[in-house]
C-alpha cells in the first residue's frame, strides 16, 4: 500500500508483512530480501521457496 496518498487508511484489512521476498522471472527461487522484521525468523513453511544463503544469513 501507498503511504503518500492514504491507501492505507482507506483499506477495508490488511495484513503486516515481516518479509518481502524478490526474484527475476528467470531464477527458481527468491534470492533478495526487501523488506525484512530484524526481530522476526524466516518461517520453515517458506524456505523451500527462498534461496538458502537467505535464511542462512538469519
Amino acid at each position: 500500500m501507498r503511504v503518500e496518498d492514504s491507501s492505507i487508511e482507506r483499506s477495508n484489512g490488511g495484513d503486516i508483512v515481516d518479509f518481502i521476498f524478490a526474484k527475476e522471472a528467470c531464477i527458481d527461487k527468491y534470492n533478495k530480501i526487501l523488506v525484512s522484521d530484524k526481530n522476526k525468523t524466516i518461517p520453515d513453511c517458506v524456505k523451500h521457496l527462498i534461496n538458502s544463503e537467505l535464511y542462512n544469513l538469519r
